[in-house]
């Protein structure tokens, strides 16, 4: 039994199962629920998985042999994120130069505000690097870490907090600020929450989920450059 038991641990099976069953369960409780924001499905989903592994004492390399069988799908389903920018092409057209201006000062504000923290709270350089990247969507992250010399698990698991976050604490906030036009709001999750909050303000609201889409993209390209500008001037400044 204990080695029929091994060999399913060590299988593909068992991380696509507990993968599909842990989402699908957390997509049943946010419905039960009517759908909060709170009952993010992936954000519960997330805690379970791990709350299991560790219960378990379940190796996370056993679970990604079948874990990361979703990576692949993951690219599908961010490229199909293209339809609603599509559809709304000439709304975004017409905002065009608006919307560059304000992710780029976004996203300035984000990286700086984010290694300035870092610094004061004494993190270590590649700590700093680490987080620095963190306001781009996941793979993004991942990679301007890992060319700075980051560390790209860290900066990915940051950015997928900072969307689980977004996504689950964002709808509220927007409603506080009394951010009335879709264009905003979706501007403000795709730039903050990245893919997950993108793909859940795309649920409800189509017209806020192609400006979600457009915001995460130059998002990720700005940081891709505002990152080593950063670290550039950082560097002039204490050499000063």
């Amino acid at each position: 039994m204990t080695g029929m038991w091994e060999q399913f641990l060590a299988s593909p099976v068992f991380g696509i199962a507990v993968t599909v069953v842990g989402f699908a369960l957390a997509v049943l409780f946010s419905r039960v629920l009517r759908d909060p924001a709170w009952a993010n499905p992936i954000l519960w989903a997330s805690a379970a998985i791990v709350t299991l592994l560790l219960i378990a004492r379940i190796d996370y390399g056993q679970y990604m042999v079948g874990g990361a069988f979703f990576a692949p799908v993951l690219g599908v389903a961010v490229v199909a994120l293209a339809a609603p920018p599509f559809r709304h092409r000439r709304l975004l057209k017409g905002t065009s130069g608006a919307i560059i201006l304000a992710v780029g000062l976004g996203s300035l504000v984000g990286v700086v505000v984010t290694v300035a923290l870092a610094f004061a709270l004494g993190g270590s350089e590649q700590t700093i690097l680490s987080v620095a990247p963190k306001q781009a969507t996941s793979p993004v992250a991942l990679g301007v870490a890992t060319l700075s010399g980051g560390s790209g698990e860290m900066a990915a698991v940051l950015a997928v907090l900072t969307g689980i976050l977004g996504a689950t604490a964002g709808p509220g906030m927007l409603r506080l600020l009394r951010f009335d036009d879709a264009r905003s709001r979706g501007l403000a999750m795709g730039v903050s929450a990245h893919a997950i909050g993108t793909a859940r303000i795309n649920a409800t609201e189509p017209v806020a989920g192609a400006f979600a889409v457009v915001g995460m993209v130059l998002a990720a390209l700005f940081v891709t450059v505002l990152v080593p500008i950063t670290f550039a001037v950082v560097g002039f400044v204490q050499r000063l």
